[in-house]
């Protein structure tokens, strides 16, 4: 079951200190009284409503990396992200993961997320200066007609020169003209 969020405890701690029964309580933040009573008792020992520290490994990310992570993956449709989705919301990896001798899953490991997050933060950056106009409407409206008309003389002329010179018809039959007497009767 899902713990009771801060402002939930200190809501019934409030309804509790107001004269609330628990089972009122309870009802108002919908948990079991169970969960009420043990949060009364948890206040008038240690006179805080905090959670007690858990065990276990140390976050590598933040949890706002962690939401910028998934949030970063799943707004583009056009990445490949079935496999990192899965294992940060850690439901396994996809695929025959048992198929052959002694295979195993990947672990995800600190080093791994932290080369995402470089690499997430660097596409991140790249998107940031992409997405920003280089120039105005003002100067990008015929910044490069004068290079268009250039590179259009250039091409023209390359095409010219490759082309060959114009042939007459008269140049042609010129070598049938052996005598120019040509006299009508």
């Amino acid at each position: 079951m899902p713990r009771v969020p801060a402002h939930l405890r200190e809501r019934a701690l409030g309804m509790l200190q107001g004269g609330m029964r628990t089972a009122d309580v309870a009802r108002a933040i919908n948990c079991h009284v169970r969960t009420v009573r043990r949060l009364r008792q948890s206040y008038r020992e240690t006179g805080r409503t905090a959670d007690h520290p858990r065990s276990g490994r140390p976050r590598v990310t933040t949890p706002a990396q962690d939401r910028y992570i998934r949030i970063s993956h799943l707004r583009d449709s056009n990445k490949p992200r079935m496999f990192l989705t899965l294992a940060l919301f850690r439901k396994g990896i996809p695929g025959k993961q048992w198929i052959g001798k002694y295979r195993r899953p990947r672990q995800i490991t600190w080093q791994m997320k932290r080369n995402l997050i470089e690499k997430l933060e660097v596409e991140a950056e790249n998107e940031y200066w992409l997405s920003r106009a280089y120039m105005t409407k003002e100067q990008e409206k015929g910044h490069a007609a004068e290079y268009r008309l250039q590179r259009w003389a250039t091409l023209k002329a390359s095409q010219i020169k490759s082309f060959p010179g114009h042939r007459h018809v008269g140049d042609h039959l010129n070598q049938l003209n052996v005598s120019k007497k040509w006299t009508i009767p």
